[in-house]
């Protein structure tokens, strides 16, 4: 073969490489740009999908901005880093779902199952999460200022280094739960409980604690500066409990 024949393979061959590791030559979809239908639920940056089962699929980086997926079932859902603002998510099945980096702002989350689901470093400012189940979820580093969790469940989460800043967690229980180096300034914590917790070197400066519990919680190292403990009920933990492990030490790949 000449040589001007060869020239020509390796170039087309090239340019068919450089578009395959082009990472922006296909879009994610999932926008209006790029729509996806999953299901029956079309994915078009206008989601409508209430009650939809769209339990294991694959929404990473879809706009799911101010969707209405109430009652939806999300369970095993991948959906890292997606944009949920303001979506509409009440009654929804979000249990083992990957939410890890996602965007929550403002979403609306009542009675939600997030039991086991993975939401490290996920934005939840101001959400909604009245009556949601977070019974042993991933929530290390998350941010939930100003979130409202009113008889939120939090049981044995792993929430190290959460932001809980002002927040309305009035009959919340965070039984067992590892809180370790969380910022609970200026929340409403009234008549919760955080029996077994370990609350240390957590910050409660200026926080409403009146009525809550802390049975055999370990509070090492944390700051009540400020707070209303009126009738805060607190023991130490329980002689030979195991010692508590870094959260370092429990971190799980996202």
């Amino acid at each position: 073969m000449s040589r001007i024949g060869l020239t020509l393979i390796y170039t087309l061959l090239a340019m068919l490489c450089t578009g395959c590791m082009d990472d922006t030559a296909e879009p994610q979809g999932g926008d209006a740009d790029n729509p996806v239908t999953i299901n029956g639920c079309e994915f078009d940056g206008t989601v409508d999908c209430a009650g939809f089962d769209l339990s294991g699929t694959s929404l990473s980086g879809f706009d799911l901005k101010n969707a209405n997926l109430e009652g939806a079932d999300l369970e095993g859902a991948d959906l890292r880093n997606t944009d949920m603002t303001g979506a509409k998510l009440a009654g929804a099945n979000l249990a083992g779902a990957n939410l890890s980096g996602a965007n929550l702002k403002g979403a609306n989350l009542t009675r939600c199952n997030l039991t086991e689901a993975k939401l490290s470093a996920a934005d939840l400012r101001g959400a909604i999460l009245d009556r949601a189940v977070f019974t042993d979820a991933d929530l290390r580093n998350a941010d939930l200022e100003g979130a409202s969790m009113e008889k939120f469940v939090g049981v044995r989460m792993n929430a190290s280094g959460a932001n809980f800043t002002k927040v309305n967690a009035e009959q919340a229980t965070f039984l067992g739960s590892n809180l370790r180096g969380c910022n609970f300034t200026e929340g409403i914590f009234e008549k919760a409980s955080f029996d077994k917790a370990d609350l240390t070197k957590t910050n409660f400066t200026g926080a409403n604690l009146r009525y809550a519990r802390l049975l055999e919680a370990d509070i090492t190292g944390w700051s009540d500066e400020g707070a209303d403990t009126w009738f805060m009920k607190h023991t130490k933990p329980a002689p030979g409990a195991p010692p508590k492990s870094d959260p370092s030490d429990e971190a799980s790949p996202l």
